[in-house]
């Protein structure tokens, strides 16, 4: 049971970082999206490219190399900490974000940066992406299906 949970948990995590990209760079959510049934249909369309109804390995790492040049103001092939908030708050002055959304931003920043240097690279934030995108994978088969998507999106 506590497994179980702890998977739940995990899957849960996925949507933070899911949710962050799909705000970096992205249109404000109309009001008819804001159902999470209407965002993660959202997001899965977004992640598969070709339309086919399964998002695999090559087409995450296509999303990724998008969300991380989008991320990167400066195109020095890292993010800052402050690239990583940035882009998530918009023209919002820092002020104006509440504070435990900035708070959870840099434990996701400091998560990523492996090394520890205060920047991410493009490898790191690939490995966070990658592994928080693979828990939703529930049979392993290597793919994303829209109901896996979905189904991770359940309560704990």
């Amino acid at each position: 049971m506590m497994q179980a949970l702890f998977v739940r948990c995990r899957r849960l995590g996925v949507f933070v970082i899911l949710g962050w990209a799909m705000g970096a760079g992205a249109p404000a959510v109309r009001a008819d999206e804001q159902a999470p049934g209407k965002f993660m249909e959202r997001l899965f369309q977004r992640l598969d490219s070709n339309g086919d109804g399964v998002v695999t390995a090559d087409e995450i790492q296509a999303f990724e190399h998008r969300l991380f040049a989008r991320l990167d103001a400066n195109h020095d092939g890292v993010l800052t900490a402050e690239e990583f908030a940035a882009r998530r708050t918009g023209k919002q002055d820092a002020a104006d974000v509440p504070q435990k959304s900035a708070a959870a931003r840099g434990r996701r920043f400091a998560a990523m940066d492996t090394d520890g240097d205060g920047r991410v690279t493009a490898d790191e934030f690939a490995a966070a992406f990658n592994k928080r995108l693979s828990a939703l994978d529930a049979n392993g088969d290597g793919r994303i299906t829209l109901d896996e998507l979905k189904s991770a999106r359940s309560p704990i």
